[in-house]
C-alpha cells in the first residue's frame, strides 16, 4: 500500500519529501520517540529504530520500502 500511495504522489506532482512540507530536521527522531512514549492500541507493536528509518525515509522523500 505505502507504495501505491508513493507512486500516486509522483504522478500527481505532490510533494514527496516531509522536508519540503515544513517538517524540521530533527522531525523524524522527534515523532518516532513521540510515537512509542504515548502508543495507542495497534496489532503491531513500536520499534522506535523501524518508525525512524521509515520517517527519515519519508523527511528526504524516499520511497517507504
Amino acid at each position: 500500500v505505502g507504495m501505491a500511495i508513493y507512486r500516486l504522489n509522483q504522478s500527481l506532482n505532490i510533494p514527496l519529501a516531509l522536508k519540503d512540507i515544513g517538517l524540521p530536521e530533527q522531525g523524524p527522531a522527534e515523532v518516532a520517540r513521540i510515537i512509542c512514549d504515548s502508543p495507542y492500541y495497534n496489532p503491531r507493536g513500536y520499534d522506535y529504530d523501524e518508525l525512524l528509518d521509515l520517517l527519515t525515509k519519508a523527511y528526504q522523500g524516499l520511497p517507504p520500502v
